[in-house]
């Protein structure tokens, strides 16, 4: 290999982590898209699996912090059937009507990588239906934390995945999330 291949060759690496590296250091605002498989232990049903789409709007103060506001939507329910006391049947539908919360994400940007925390507070409606009978929704909000990976592809774009504990009370609410944010 002569020296002009190789310096174009190291010319374009440098280039290239040029345009990477900046990502980590990067502040200002951010907004994502996302899907999330919730697990849900009521006290009426067990372990359900809700699943959501997710848009957040967020604010990087430094490489090491971030703010971000969320909201989900319900994209399907979890319908189980059951037996009442006469041994007839009977179908329970339940669904994620909304989430949204707030939260601070402490960062530690390694390489390619960013790992984080999650700590703030999520409000969420779950409706639960009976079929022929009724509905109701429940509403909870509670402290929520968590944490996650986030891979910068380029500069203004990263993949994440996550994993966050939402209620932590009477009900347990866990998700796992996986995302794509852009940078502005």
């Amino acid at each position: 290999m002569n020296n002009r291949m190789m310096s174009c060759l190291l010319g374009a690496a440098v280039c290239l982590m040029s345009c990477i590296t900046p990502a980590y250091a990067m502040t200002g605002g951010y907004f994502g898209i996302g899907y999330s498989e919730i697990s849900y232990d009521s006290d009426r049903q067990d372990d359900l699996k809700l699943p959501t789409w997710k848009v957040k709007l967020g604010n990087k103060f430094s490489k090491y912090l971030a703010i971000e506001a969320r909201y989900s939507g319900p994209v399907d329910d979890d319908t189980r059937s059951y037996l009442n006391i006469d041994n007839d049947p009977f179908e329970v539908k339940s669904r994620i009507e909304q989430m949204y919360g707030i939260y601070l994400r402490p960062m530690f940007p390694i390489g390619a990588f960013s790992v984080y925390g999650l700590a703030g507070f999520t409000h969420v409606d779950v409706k639960e239906e009976i079929k022929n009978i009724g509905s109701d929704t429940f509403d909870e909000e509670d402290f929520s934390y968590g944490g996650g990976v986030e891979w910068y592809l380029f500069p203004h774009m990263s993949l994440n995945v996550e994993w966050a504990r939402l209620l932590d009370d009477e009900h347990n609410m866990d998700e796992i999330t996986g995302g794509l944010n852009f940078r502005f």
